[in-house]
């Protein structure tokens, strides 16, 4: 499994369960769905937020986990192969980049076919139906 990341607790959730998936699989000796190694990328323009990242990912006890590999890159422009991720989360991120289609056009090309797009973003709603969610 591959997932692009341009956050830090989004990745860790997916490492937490995929592991939780590997336990329980390794209990059926008959299962080797999961032999495949994971990679979770964790990928963000700012050094000083992959350095959060990473201290974050120590305080959980996940800091010496090979599954997690932190890049320092552009979502507008990744240096990820094309059709390499089976997923691509960004959460709270599509707020802070300049080109939003170049972002979507990147996961896109990303992404492997039936891949997961995920996009978690907060905001003020104007609509008064929504309002009262």
């Amino acid at each position: 499994v591959k997932n692009a990341e341009c956050a830090g607790d989004v990745a860790f959730r997916i490492l937490e369960s995929v592991n939780s998936i590997k336990r329980r699989a390794l209990q059926d000796p008959l299962n080797d769905d999961l032999q495949e190694e994971t990679r979770i990328y964790v990928c963000d323009i700012n050094p000083n937020m992959l350095d959060v990242g990473k201290n974050r990912a120590l305080e959980k006890g996940l800091g010496e986990d090979k599954s997690l590999v932190w890049v320092q890159g552009d979502a507008e422009a990744l240096s990820f192969e094309d059709n390499s991720m089976d997923g691509y989360t960004i959460a709270f991120g599509i707020r802070n980049v300049t080109h939003i289609e170049k972002v979507l056009s990147e996961a896109y090309r990303v992404l492997k076919r039936g891949g997961r797009f995920l996009c978690l973003e907060l905001s003020h709603v104007d609509i008064p139906v929504f309002k009262e969610l």
